[in-house]
């Protein structure tokens, strides 16, 4: 390791199918991209600021502080990206449909006159180009997200809260590009995904109040006590998804 190396956590996204656009539609696919990250990073309590940038034509190497939360940027900022990306959706043209892969990878990086450097950069530049990845967007038209994690994020980060887990339902991809041969974990976001509402129905007079509970029910985290009314989840519950709350 450098004595001058910095620990940092790497998120780097790429626009799907960017160089097939008119070179107009490609440089209004980059201010979106900036602008959507910036609210993104913001609305998660990220300071847009303070990330180190360094930008690569279709896509953005984002260097954020060690300080960050890890937890913060793979729960909060991934579904402020999604719910970002999914407003641009319904109100653009096909021709700028913005669509991206996003590699959430950490570790030591040098600056030098030109950037960073690192093998462990190289490490998340490599995720967010995997052949998996590109095709797992593509075979969900509707989804405008795709998260890439390496196995050593999806050990210490993903893995340490049971109801990410649930939540997002990683599977496993084998990594194998240039100098790597190993493993990643790959998260599709699907616009469709139902959510389920955990409030009891206020229109069921049958219903009777069980007793509070705390911590977590049914994959959902709650804070405080919560009075459990009946079924909180109605109907089919096969394809339900819980969300976290980001209180």
């Amino acid at each position: 390791m450098n004595r001058n190396s910095i620990h940092h956590s790497f998120v780097i996204v790429d626009i799907e199918r960017f160089g097939r656009r008119a070179d107009t539609d490609q440089r209004w696919l980059r201010r979106q991209m900036y602008e959507i990250l910036s609210n993104a990073m913001d609305d998660a309590g990220i300071d847009w600021d303070s990330c180190r940038k360094q930008d690569a034509g279709d896509s953005v190497i984002l260097l954020v502080s060690a300080e960050t939360s890890k937890m913060l940027l793979t729960d909060t900022f991934v579904g402020r990206l999604d719910r970002e990306l999914a407003g641009y959706a319904r109100r653009s043209s096909e021709s700028v449909r913005l669509r991206m892969r996003l590699a959430l990878h950490a570790g030591e990086v040098v600056h030098d006159e030109h950037g960073w450097v690192g093998s462990d950069l190289n490490t998340a530049c490599r995720l967010v180009d995997l052949q998996a990845a590109r095709e797992a967007l593509a075979d969900v038209p509707e989804a405008n997200l795709v998260l890439i994690v390496s196995d050593l994020w999806y050990s210490s980060v993903v893995q340490q809260d049971p109801v990410l887990v649930e939540h997002f339902g990683f599977r496993r991809i084998p990594f194998v590009a240039k100098e790597i041969d190993s493993h990643a974990w790959l998260h599709i976001r699907s616009a469709g995904t139902p959510v389920a509402d955990v409030a009891a129905p206020e229109d069921v007079p049958s219903a009777k109040p069980g007793p509070a509970i705390g911590g977590s029910y049914g994959g959902i985290h709650f804070h405080g006590a919560v009075n459990r009314v009946g079924d909180p989840v109605q109907g089919d519950k096969h394809q339900v998804t819980f969300m976290r709350s980001d209180d």
